[in-house]
């Protein structure tokens, strides 16, 4: 099974806004409630860490932060979804 399949609710999110700029990301998260508005500042800091992706192969990447990214395996929003874990409201009911 790819990963996409296991991907929780946050991550799938992630990986629509994946070419969003970090604050659009995190307003993103915020208006899906899935992080905290007072948190936006500080998720958009961590997102510049890893918002760009180097070629490794025809199908692996790196991250920015040097993570290896394995096509249908480990990818972006699941690499994003376990940095940015600590703001994650996984049901999506943070509150404003």
């Amino acid at each position: 099974m790819s990963a996409w399949e296991y991907w929780s609710k946050a991550e799938r999110l992630l990986s629509e806004s994946q070419f969003l700029t970090p604050g659009e990301i995190a307003d993103e998260l915020a208006g899906a409630g899935y992080i905290l508005t007072t948190d936006k500042a500080a998720v958009a800091e961590e997102i510049t860490a890893h918002d760009t992706l180097y070629s490794r192969d025809d199908e692996d990447l790196d991250c920015k932060c040097g993570k290896w990214l394995e096509h249908d395996y480990y990818e972006w929003p699941d690499h994003m979804g376990d940095v940015l874990d600590r703001w994650i409201t996984e049901a999506g009911e943070s509150t404003p």
